[in-house]
């Protein structure tokens, strides 16, 4: 009869040391979950402003082209050919 006792307490204990680590391994899954909702929105945010900096940079790009074009001697211009004489 002691041996069944015995048998009993080791499986019991088994039994808590299993449950134990499974409460452990659930929190550890709920922190790996948090983080990496975490890194999500880190993530999206980055994403966020990538995409505004792409667009701030085409439509500065697009600025200076036009003030470059606004300011450069056009070579197909009215103005460059020489006056006619006119008889």
């Amino acid at each position: 009869m002691a041996e069944v006792k015995l048998e009993r307490d080791t499986w019991e204990r088994r039994c808590q040391a299993s449950e134990l680590e499974n409460e452990t391994l659930r929190g550890q899954i709920e922190e790996q979950k948090n983080m990496i909702l975490i890194r999500n929105r880190q993530i999206i945010e980055k994403d966020d402003l990538l995409q505004r900096k792409d667009t701030f940079l085409r439509q500065d790009a697009k600025r200076k082209r036009k003030q470059r074009d606004l300011f450069s001697p056009s070579t197909h211009s009215d103005f460059d050919d020489p006056p006619t004489s006119r008889v």
